[in-house]
This record gives structure tokens, sequence and C-alpha cells, in this order.
């Protein structure tokens, strides 16, 4: 299957999953106090799997929008970065988003130095636990960009193809 039928099918899907979760959040009942979030409020917190083993992550919230940046890691050779922009949908306790963004893997095994960029779509759920605390589930679709390998004497090409990952995360906002 060539590329840009890859990329049009994972858009069709993308798009098929917002249609539904635009559907879900209007179903869902709204309170006062689950209204869209201020501007540049924060939410901190771990996850686990996704586009890392274990990880931290920052969202800055702007009402349904939010962009989250987040440091993690497979194992102690390897550092993964990512930022991702992602919609919320709805307003009540449970709000289906939408994300989009890119990650990196660095990989430092012994003295040498590699890398992958990865771009991601990212929709999943959020759910309100309490005033401040919330848990989301995720299941991100990642592409290969680019690659340095460790090795250089590595010299094969870098396979194209989507790779699902799922991830849960528990969040928090801060007081202040």
């Amino acid at each position: 299957m060539s590329v840009r039928v890859r990329l049009l099918s994972l858009a069709l899907a993308l798009a098929a999953w917002h249609q539904f979760a635009a559907r879900a959040a209007r179903a869902a009942p709204a309170s006062p106090a689950d209204s869209p979030e201020e501007p540049g409020r924060l939410r901190v917190g771990i996850s686990l799997g996704g586009t890392h083993r274990l990880g931290l992550a920052v969202e800055v919230l702007d009402g349904s929008n939010a962009v989250e940046f987040s440091l993690g890691t497979f194992r102690f050779d390897v550092i993964t970065l990512s930022v991702t922009a992602r919609r919320y949908s709805g307003s009540g306790p449970t709000r289906p988003y939408v994300g989009a963004g890119l990650w990196t893997i660095l990989a430092f095994p012994g003295d040498d130095f590699g890398y992958l960029a990865l771009a991601r779509l990212a929709p999943g759920i959020d759910w309100k636990l309490g005033s401040e605390h919330y848990a989301g589930l995720e299941a991100s679709l990642s592409y290969a960009l680019a690659v340095k390998r460790p090795d250089p004497q590595d010299k094969s090409p870098l396979r194209r193809h989507f790779l699902p990952l799922p991830a849960a995360y528990y969040k928090f906002r801060p007081r202040g």
C-alpha cells in the first residue's frame, strides 16, 4: 500500500473518530463545574505507554485546545520527547479528543548516538476524576519520518508503516 493511500485512510479514520467524539460529547450531560478549561491552565502528570514506557507530561490548556509536552524513556539509554496539539470535544466529565504532533527517540548506546523522528495522530478520551484530577486513554498512531542509526555500519532503510501505541495517563492541576 502506498504512503498516500495510508495517509488518506488515516485521515478518514481520524475524521470518523472526530465525528463520533463530537456526538458523544453532545450526548454527555454537562455541569458548570465541567466547563472547558481556563486559558493558560496547566495539568501535570505521568503516563505509561505510547511515546515512552514511563514519562512525565505537562499540558497547557486553553478552552478546548491544548498542547502537551512529554519527556520519557523506554530504558536508561533512550530518551523520548514529544509535543502534541490536542482538540477536546464537549464539556462534560468525559471529553474525547484528537491530537497530532511530533516525537523523537534519542538513543545513547555506548559512545554512539541515534535518533528516530516520528509524526503521530493521537485520539483519546479524558476523564475528570475529581475537582483537579484526570485520567485518560489514548491510541496513538505513529509514522516514521527520519532516522539516524547509532551503528554507522547499519545502512538498512527506514521502515515506513503506521505503528499503533496505546497509552494511559494520570494528570492533576497544580494549585496556584
